[in-house]
């Protein structure tokens, strides 16, 4: 019994080991893949056109194609039906962070033209432009419906609640959360894409080869995209300057610390995941802030440096809490 106890000690701490150094090594390989985006930002290839084209290639071609591909080929209806359920997970571990956001801006007496932005960049993580690419590295490419149902649950989220927090900074009042304007925000490409998928893969309707192949080859586009995106919006922000701002210790807390322990504490309490979905769960929640923040802010005039600081911060430092997110994803 005792050797039995100290093989499988023995065994997760093996395990613990190899996901920690894998964590690294996506860590060196996407940090090579931004310093290719931040060198050709310096010598002016990626100008704030070319970012934008990088953000629309991205969400509007790479990721849709990617989803098409990876749900049609790796999911079934009856798979399908038992993960739906876990949306409502990422949904209530959010809204707690979010009602933690509220509290703490009045607690950090955060200035009232900047709550808003204050409550949103606390709240919401980067889940596509490094969420994704990064779960599907860690765990496969069949972690990505896993990664795909938080985003859902995060993108709806920010667009419902979000944006019209940030509209409250910039004196246009708390608009309609669920006007027309809104709902077309929320019908982003990959959003469309995901839904099709799931009527597809319900109706077990049969799919063309070569359309599938095709969807393949552009969906591997999306991490070296996306780092490329991420490595320019980096140099844009460090070279602006950082200065330290009330409330930025709050986003380190809520990324790497309050997020990912509300969808621990969610997935404990409701059960039912497999250690595959707990692991793209856990690895989304823990992101840096989400970078649409800023353009949001930016769009409504609001305070969108500040919130640019809070997503280079944190940025930077989830190179350091990947690989340990990694790490502990093989022990949940």
């Amino acid at each position: 019994m005792a050797l039995f106890t100290e093989r499988k000690v023995i065994g997760i701490l093996s395990n613990v080991t190899d996901m920690f150094f894998s964590g690294v090594s996506i860590v060196v390989t996407v940090l090579l893949m931004v310093g290719v985006g931040m060198l050709l930002s310096r010598l002016g290839w990626f100008t704030p056109q070319v970012n934008d084209l990088l953000a629309k290639l991205v969400t509007h071609v790479a990721l849709p194609c990617m989803t098409f591909s990876q749900l049609l080929t790796n999911y079934h209806r009856a798979e399908l039906l038992a993960s739906l359920p876990s949306l409502g997970m990422g949904l209530i571990s959010i809204l707690l962070l979010y009602g933690l956001a509220f509290l703490l801006s009045r607690l950090l007496r955060i200035p009232q033209g900047r709550r808003g932005v204050f409550r949103t960049t606390f709240t919401f993580g980067n889940t596509i432009f490094m969420g994704l690419p990064i779960a599907t590295a860690l765990f496969g490419e069949q972690a990505l419906p896993a990664a795909l149902m938080y985003y859902l649950a995060n993108t709806s989220l920010f667009w419902f609640v979000g944006v019209s927090d940030i509209q409250a900074d910039s004196g246009a009042g708390r608009g309609k959360p669920f006007s027309l304007s809104t709902l077309k925000r929320l019908l982003t490409p990959p959003l469309i894409t995901f839904v099709l998928c799931i009527v597809l893969i319900l109706l077990e309707v049969p799919t063309l080869p070569p359309l599938m192949k095709a969807a393949g080859y552009v969906g591997n586009l999306v991490t070296p995209l996306a780092m490329f995106f991420i490595g320019g919006m980096l140099y844009n922000m460090l070279r602006q300057g950082l200065r330290w701002e009330r409330g930025y210790g709050a986003f380190i807390l809520a990324r790497f610390v309050l997020s990912p322990g509300l969808i621990l504490a969610v997935m404990c309490l409701l059960g039912g995941l497999n250690p595959l979905w707990r692991g793209a769960f856990l690895v989304q929640a823990s992101m840096p802030c989400q970078s649409s923040c800023a353009i949001v802010a930016h769009s409504y005039r609001a305070d969108s440096e500040y919130s640019a600081g809070g997503i280079t911060i944190t940025t930077l430092l989830s190179m350091l809490t990947i690989p340990l997110f990694a790490a502990l994803s093989t022990v949940l």
